[in-house]
C-alpha cells in the first residue's frame, strides 16, 4: 500500500474519475471508491499502518451509505477528528448542509460547481 494524499468516494464512476483526474493534474495522488464501505476498509488499513490521507472527499447521497454516515464513522469510531473531508453533492438544501455539518464534515462543494470550486478547497485543507 502506498501514501496517497487523497480518498475520494462516489457511487458515479464519471463524477469519481472527474474528480480524481482534476486533482492528479494538480499533482496529487489519490484513491477511488465507488462505495463508502471500501473506503472505510481501506481507511482502517491505512490507520493500522500510518499511512492516513491528507482527506477525504465523498459524495452525500449514495446507496449504500449516506456521505454523512461514513463521516460519522470516520469521526467517531476510527477518532480521526481532524482529517478533512469535503462533502460534494448535486443539491444542497438546508436539512443536507446541517446534516453534514453534524457529521463533522470540513467543507463542502456542490456537483454543478465542482470544476471551479473543488481544488481551491482541496489546496486549502491539503496543500501541495
Amino acid at each position: 500500500m502506498e501514501a496517497v494524499d487523497i480518498l475520494i468516494v462516489d457511487d458515479n464512476n464519471l463524477v469519481r474519475q472527474g474528480i480524481a483526474q482534476s486533482l492528479r493534474r494538480a499533482g496529487y495522488k489519490v484513491d477511488e471508491f465507488h462505495d463508502p464501505n471500501q473506503l472505510l476498509t481501506a481507511l482502517k488499513e491505512r490507520k493500522k499502518i500510518g499511512l492516513l490521507p491528507r482527506l477525504v472527499i465523498s459524495d452525500f447521497t449514495m446507496p449504500q451509505m449516506k456521505g454523512a454516515e461514513m463521516v460519522k464513522i470516520i469521526r467517531t469510531l476510527f477518532g480521526l477528528k481532524t482529517l478533512p473531508i469535503v462533502m460534494v453533492s448535486a443539491e444542497i438544501n438546508a436539512a443536507i448542509r446541517a446534516e453534514a455539518e453534524a457529521a463533522g464534515i470540513t467543507a463542502w462543494v456542490q456537483k454543478s460547481k465542482i470544476l471551479i470550486d473543488l481544488l481551491p478547497v482541496v489546496q486549502q485543507h491539503a496543500p501541495i
